[in-house]
């Protein structure tokens, strides 16, 4: 179920539109060339930042829903939920 969950995020529309819009605003920073830039690497932060931030407040959002209706998700969901709340 939680692996479901997670399925069902990344094919969400908004978690595309996120992505789609990162895409869109950045796209002009990339070269077609063999070399990496450094500026590479600090918008892979700032995606890798947004998606992850993005995926993790809706997993807690469906898992909490899950744990709290079902309790189908068990012990991956109460790991989940321990281990997210920094």
């Amino acid at each position: 179920m939680c692996v479901g969950a997670i399925e069902e995020i990344l094919m969400e529309e908004e978690f595309f539109n996120s992505q789609n819009n990162f895409c869109k605003k950045h796209c002009d920073s990339f070269e077609d060339t063999d070399e990496n830039k450094l500026s590479y690497t600090a918008l892979f932060e700032e995606y890798t930042v947004l998606m992850e931030t993005m995926l993790n407040s809706r997993l807690q959002d469906k898992v909490r829903v899950s744990v709290s209706d079902s309790r189908q998700c068990g012990v991956a969901a109460f790991l989940f939920l321990m281990l997210s709340a920094n």
